[in-house]
């Protein structure tokens, strides 16, 4: 059965197994805004916030569009250590 979008009350909205699906999803997660951690680059990847090595899941509210460098400097760290050290970093 595919995944839909659900209110509020409903279970997260879980992302579909097939790569079309998962593509629609990651199209609206992006939306041609700035990256969601530094805000300086155009997001062109999707980053887990909660990594999924962490317990993270593949729901719309556990994922941020991101410009590739914040991708990969964030690693398999949670949003919140990534930004701790950043900010100790740009001291």
């Amino acid at each position: 059965m595919p995944a839909h979008r659900t209110h509020s009350s409903e279970a997260p909205y879980e992302l579909p197994y097939s790569l079309a699906g998962r593509s629609k999803v990651f199209r609206a997660v992006l939306r041609n805004d700035a990256c969601g951690y530094c805000g300086a680059r155009p997001a062109g990847t999707v980053d887990h916030i909660q990594p999924r090595s962490a317990g993270g899941d593949n729901t719309v509210g556990n994922l941020s569009g991101t410009c590739e460098f914040c991708n990969q400097e964030k690693e398999v760290r949670s949003l919140l250590h990534f930004l701790l050290e950043r900010r100790e970093t740009t001291r």
